[in-house]
């Protein structure tokens, strides 16, 4: 997902698509960088989206399979591997 956050304390993220596994993050120092950063995406024709400070920026589903994780490690649903038998 393309999308830039920014809120009153200044910083934006910005994570643009790049093989559907790699994202950016800027954090510009204030209301003009974030401006000028604007500008440039939008030149360049580059999409992105803003998040509002408060909004969740991650996938839904992400998410739910983070908290699932979490739910059945606390549960002792997990395997350990020792790290010598990670090939074999």
């Amino acid at each position: 997902m393309n999308g830039i956050h920014s809120g009153s304390w200044k910083s934006a993220y910005l994570c643009k698509k790049l093989n559907d596994m790699e994202a950016i993050t800027i954090h510009p120092k204030d209301e003009e960088q974030l401006s000028a950063i604007k500008y440039i995406l939008k030149t360049l024709k580059i999409p992105f989206d803003k998040t509002e400070k408060g909004e969740n920026p991650y996938n839904s589903e992400f998410e739910a399979k983070m908290k699932r994780a979490s739910e059945d490690k606390k549960a002792g649903r997990y395997k350990s591997i020792k790290t010598e038998d990670l090939w074999k």
